[in-house]
This record gives C-alpha cells, structure tokens and sequence, in this order.
C-alpha cells in the first residue's frame, strides 16, 4: 500500500512539474515574441520633427490606416476606436508578487471606446472600459477616462493593439460586447466563474470573440502576453520613457 502511494505522489509530482515547465516555456516564447514585435514596430519609424519637441519625439509607421493615437483638445491619448491598450510590467507594489505577475500574466489592459449614450451610460471619446482588480469591493469592471495611461508614473511602457481588418460594424460589435460586460464582478481566480465574472485581458478576450478575433490560442487564462503575440492583431502604438523623454510611435 505505502509503494503504491509513493507511485501515485511520484506520478503526481511528474505531471505538475512538466505543467509548470510547458507554462514556463509557453511564457517565455511569448516574451521574446512580444520583445521581436515591438523592435520590429519601432524600427519602421520615422521621425517627425513638426509633431516633435524637446520632451516628446513621435516616430510614424506609414500604413494608411487609422491614427494609432487619439488627440484631444492637444492631449495624445494611446489608441483609437476599439484598440487594445496593453502594460507588460505590473503595479500592483507587492515585492515580488509584482513580478511574478509581470513575468507569467503581464501588467494590465483596457479597450477604447467611442461616444456613447444610453439611459445609464454616458461615455466619451477618451474613455475605456476595464477591470482593474486593484480596487475595494467586488472591483466592478467600470469606464474609466484612459489618459492615465499616458502617466510615467502609471506605466512608463504603453503598447496598444488593433484587430487584424477591422471595419467599423466590427469595432462596434466589440464595443457593445464589452459595454454589456460592464459591472462584471473582477475574477481574482482567473478560472473559475468565468461567465459572471471577468479579469482585465478576459475582458478583452470576451469582447473580440464574436468578430474572429481570438486572443486565447492556448486554451489557458488569456495573458497580456495573448493580446501582444495574437495572429490575429498587430500593434498600431507604442510608446515608452527614457531619460525623461517619451518617445511615441503610431501607425497611420
């Protein structure tokens, strides 16, 4: 009897850690291809002097699609119209525990919206929705306005990516989806529960689904890394700081 449980344990013990392995190996592909994606990005910019000034320098992807940034009122906001705005690096301020995160989930993601208006909503141009996760109660997934995104101190590193061949029923398809999801209780098992409730990137996840667009290829929770090495999308901005200097690049 004692043989067979240390058979049954041995075996157990073997199967979580080639688990723990193949989710090793799973993330650390998806870094470096995320890492690729984004050099790739940045290298295909041009710089432009008449946007540019001594604190923020924009470089341009010539693709002839939409801005990848919004300006309002003279303030640049990362993204436009249904674009996914993605943090690698966690802020949850927790030694270790952030980095853990930021190495196997990544740090946040939000989707832009557009105006719009109904008897309990009221959400503008430069808003998002999200699930933050980082707040009391039950952290209801809410509207949020996205120029925080723009914070050094908020994320000193923005990627924000775009469906592949999105027309504009599609991108208000996702909109609607993710509007009904609104007030979704955060999912802190990222497992369970799954229908009522949602975590940021399952967020993302749920609302591009009905329009071909999946960024849950594995099977698995759906990562910030699932949303940056996506098939289906590509990256229409980035930007980051560097010795007080931000530097931007968008398609357009």
């Amino acid at each position: 009897m004692r043989n067979l449980v240390k058979k049954v344990l041995f075996c157990i013990s073997t199967i979580l850690i080639f688990i723990v392995l193949g989710w090793m190996a799973n993330t650390i592909t998806q870094h470096i291809i995320s890492d690729i994606r984004i050099e790739n990005f940045k290298n295909k910019g041009v710089y432009q002097e008449e946007l540019s000034s001594s604190s923020v320098k924009f470089y341009k992807i010539e693709t002839g699609e939409e801005l990848g940034y919004t300006n309002i009122n003279g303030k640049i906001y990362p993204g436009a119209k249904a674009d996914v705005l993605v943090a690698k690096k966690s802020n949850i301020g927790i030694p270790f525990v952030e980095e853990f995160i930021t190495f196997f989930a990544g740090g946040h993601s939000s989707l832009a919206i557009d105006y719009y208006k109904d008897y309990n909503i009221n959400a503008k141009l430069s808003d998002s929705i999200e699930a933050t996760g980082l707040e009391g109660g039950e952290n209801l997934s809410r509207i949020a306005d996205r120029y925080y995104w723009t914070y050094q101190s908020t994320y000193d590193e923005v990627i924000v990516v775009r469906g592949n061949n999105m027309d504009e029923k599609m991108k208000d398809e996702v909109i609607s989806n993710c509007f009904s999801l609104l007030g979704d209780p955060y999912n802190y098992s990222f497992t369970f529960d799954i229908v009522n409730k949602s975590y940021c990137s399952d967020l993302i996840s749920k609302s591009f689904k009905s329009v071909g667009i999946d960024f849950n290829k594995n099977g698995y929770w759906t990562t910030i890394y699932d949303l940056l090495v996506s098939s289906d999308c590509h990256i229409s901005y980035y930007h980051c700081y560097k010795d007080n200097i931000k530097y931007i690049y968008y398609v357009g």
